[in-house]
């Protein structure tokens, strides 16, 4: 996709993509809405990404993307990948450890590369403090909230911090993406 090419690690059972997604189209070629402007992006509920703080020399850490173009029927990961569930995040960390430890391997693991790039609520913010991943997941008894709107589970990991956190985030939030290997 997008002529990217990605290094992968073994974790156990699982296959994982060892550099965060940088597509700036879906499998089937379409376009994700680049949106550089804080504002637009807080009210945007469509498939959109960004580059961290708008920078292209910011390619190279991989694109930030919000829960639309995760959750699009167009598949944002490549032919053969998925967006991993909680389930899947949680699988990872028994390799590790668990979720109360596995967070600093995961970024020490020359492997798995978990690098603190920060993410995006509007503005660009935490390079170099934290990271947060999207999941396939949502929670189906969830309300409608008021804006900024609906919220579904990301992964957070974080400097001096042990721990690999589950959260419920705004959907309209910019996160990385880790692809998982489809294994049948």
């Amino acid at each position: 996709m997008d002529g990217n090419e990605y290094k992968t690690i073994k974790i156990g059972s699982q296959i994982w993509m060892a550099e965060n997604l940088r597509v700036a189209s879906f499998a089937n070629g379409s376009p994700i809405t680049l949106v550089q402007n804080s504002l637009q992006w807080q009210n945007f509920h469509s498939p959109s990404q960004a580059v961290f703080e708008n920078k292209k020399e910011n390619q190279k850490y991989g694109r930030i993307y919000n829960w639309f173009a995760v959750n699009a029927s167009e598949n944002i990961c490549p032919l053969g990948w998925k967006i991993p569930s909680v389930e899947d995040w949680k699988t990872l960390a028994k390799n590790f450890g668990g979720l109360n430890s596995g967070g600093r391997i995961l970024q020490d693991q020359k492997g798995f590369n978990a690098q603190l790039f920060g993410f995006r609520a509007g503005n660009f913010e935490d390079f170099g403090k934290s990271v947060f991943y999207w999941t396939s997941d949502t929670d189906p008894n969830q309300p409608e909230l008021p804006p900024p709107g609906k919220t579904s589970k990301a992964v957070q990991l974080k400097i001096n911090d042990p721990n690999i956190t589950i959260s419920n985030e705004y959907q309209i939030e910019g996160f990385y993406i880790r692809c998982l290997k489809i294994i049948d």
